[in-house]
């Protein structure tokens, strides 16, 4: 009989737990798509912290809780945003601020350019195509602690560029 590995244990814990999980993150957010999502991104992070299978059941359910709790707080911001801008009024700017906004634009453009491919990369996934940082990290072959710093320096050089 073969031995099990440290991830064909931790592999049976999460699968044996996985309907709970999902329960509790369909509770949570109201929608079965979602908690799937949160399901999997819980297994990722799970995986990435390696905790032993005595705490492996208690911290699923928190990362799945946290996880849930997040994916609704941004959809709720969503529909407000997007609620705020349906009533808003429409706007208009004068030629210099049109100037104005088109200079910094342009150099926020510039600004992307000369990041490295990896942190550019990981700036647009993030901040222009809104995935999550599992998905960055992911995509990058990459740890999700590790994208977020990826991004948070795009951003950070981003904006010193625009200042200036």
């Amino acid at each position: 009989m073969p031995r099990s590995t440290p991830g064909d244990v931790e592999r049976e814990l999460f699968c044996e737990g996985r309907g709970d999980l999902h329960a509790l993150a369909e509770r949570i957010l109201r929608d079965h798509a979602l908690a799937e999502d949160v399901v999997q991104e819980s297994w990722l992070r799970w995986r990435e912290k390696g905790s032993g299978a005595r705490v492996a059941r208690a911290l699923l359910r928190r990362i799945v809780r946290n996880l849930a709790i997040d994916r609704l707080r941004h959809e709720r911001s969503e529909r407000a945003r997007q609620a705020a801008v349906a009533t808003s009024e429409p706007w208009s700017l004068d030629a210099e601020e049109t100037v104005t906004h088109r200079q910094r634009l342009a150099r926020a453009q510039e600004a992307l350019n000369e990041l490295p491919d990896r942190t550019r990369r990981a700036f647009v996934l993030r901040r222009i195509e809104g995935r999550s940082l599992a998905e960055v990290a992911s995509a990058l072959d990459v740890s999700v602690p590790r994208a977020h710093q990826m991004v948070a320096r795009a951003i950070a050089h981003i904006a010193i560029k625009i200042k200036d």
